[in-house]
């Protein structure tokens, strides 16, 4: 059996699927009829960004899969699955991961622009909001992205922003990616 990451969503104290609002319980196996193609069956990623990509969730969820099972490129398609752990995926969990795909990347950005050190600025802006998370420093860490010229980057305070910088990463860095939300799990709140 493999060990893949799968976003889902809470509804109140339930962990329920982002696509049909189904129920998951922890440890138990679900079964769907043996997939034909991609997206059609349950669908998991090897690396939590790329799963991240797909789903927006608030739960982050490690799974075993099992059984018929199409592999693409950044998904895996399988007829079996159940979630092993589970964390809560919050909005700082975001903020957090955008800043480590900024940081990660910032040296081609200096590289190219050495006297623009607008994006600095935007992650040092990100950081606060993480040290003081309220409209203010939320606003201004928004403003900072916007001021850096990356209108994708403002919207680094949410999952969708976090989703975009991992999975736009180069090859070298996925994987250091996916380390630093695995070792980041150790920081968030489980779900038992």
């Amino acid at each position: 059996m493999k060990t893949l990451y799968k976003f889902l969503d809470s509804k109140g104290k339930k962990i329920v699927s982002h696509y049909d609002q189904s129920e998951w319980t922890i440890g138990e196996w679900r079964k769907v009829a043996k997939p034909t193609e991609i997206c059609v069956g349950f669908n998991a990623s090897e690396l939590p960004q790329d799963s991240l990509y797909y789903v927006q969730g608030d739960v982050l969820a490690e799974v075993e899969v099992k059984g018929k099972i199409i592999k693409d490129s950044n998904k895996w398609t399988c007829e079996y699955m159940r979630i092993i752990k589970a964390w809560k995926w919050t909005k700082e969990d975001s903020v957090a991961l955008a800043i480590y795909c900024a940081e990660l990347c910032i040296h081609n950005w200096i590289a190219e622009y050495p006297n623009d050190d607008s994006p600095q600025k935007a992650i040092q802006a990100a950081k606060d909001y993480l040290d003081n998370p309220c409209k203010k420093t939320r606003d201004a860490a928004e403003d900072a992205a916007w001021a850096a010229g990356a209108a994708r980057a403002a919207r680094a305070a949410g999952a969708a922003g976090a989703a975009w910088a991992a999975w736009a990463a180069g090859d070298a860095e996925k994987q250091k990616i996916a380390d630093w939300i695995i070792a980041h799990t150790a920081d968030m709140e489980e779900i038992k």
